[in-house]
């Protein structure tokens, strides 16, 4: 007689995957795509949910991406880059708008570059570094300074809390 699973959850395979944030909110995602993750063919042994060491918000752009590629990675991105234009970077135009718009809020590209990494979406990574490249490629130090600079979220300065 069978008896009950242990905590892994092990189960016969389904076509989706829960991925939990570190808040512990859950986001469903295609396992098929999410195997574009290294982190996740680790992890996926079968299991319903997997926890994730991401944010939710960074999380969701993650099966934004992995999605849109349906668990194939885009064209690799050529180097040195000729312009500082993503659309003309990337073959992929969808890309180019999604990352850009991510661009215009530093943390959210920082955190995302991040996750890549973490998560071990190659192409994502290397998509956040081309956009960065991409907003210094010709600039000055001074400008490049206040370009990375992660407080500056729409032009303005985000200011600490006090503890």
């Amino acid at each position: 007689m069978a008896t009950p699973t242990d905590s892994k959850e092990i189960v016969s395979p389904s076509s989706h995957l829960v991925l939990i944030s570190s808040e512990k909110l859950e986001v469903k995602v295609d396992r098929e795509h999410a195997q574009m993750s290294e982190y996740v063919k680790v992890q996926d042994e079968g299991k319903r949910k997997i926890h994730c060491p991401i944010k939710l918000k960074t999380l969701r752009l993650i099966v934004e991406y992995v999605s849109h590629h349906e668990g194939k990675g885009p064209q690799p991105i050529s180097h040195p880059l000729k312009t500082s234009s993503m659309k003309d970077i990337v073959t992929d135009k969808w890309d180019a708008r999604w990352i850009d718009d991510i661009g215009d809020h530093r943390m959210d590209l920082y955190l995302l570059g991040k996750a890549a990494e973490i998560m071990g979406i190659e192409s994502l990574a290397d998509l956040v570094c081309a956009k960065i490249a991409s907003l210094i490629k010709g600039c000055r130090n001074d400008d490049i300074r206040r370009i990375l600079d992660a407080r500056i979220e729409d032009g303005n300065i985000l200011m600490k809390k006090k503890p």
